[in-house]
């Protein structure tokens, strides 16, 4: 898990997980998500998928050069 101070957690995320792990069709599954800003309703949130991390590319800035960014993929609902 990756965390930083500008996260907010859903009340019982953790259980949340868990059940996710639970449920999920492999023995070796990955849970991933790119998380909503810190001030976001996370309970109207919580009700629709997360955006899922995906597609690594290298940073385009000479500074960033090494580093290996996760694009995100929205999820849309019909």
């Amino acid at each position: 898990m990756q965390i930083d101070s500008h996260m907010t957690f859903l009340q019982d995320w953790d259980a949340l997980s868990v059940e996710m792990l639970k449920n999920a069709p492999t023995k070796k599954p990955v849970i991933s998500h790119y998380p909503p800003p810190h001030t976001a309703d996370l309970v109207g949130k919580s009700k629709f998928p997360a955006p899922r991390l995906c597609g690594p590319v290298f940073a385009n800035s000479d500074l960033e050069s090494q580093i290996i960014r996760l694009e995100g993929l929205a999820v849309s609902i019909v």
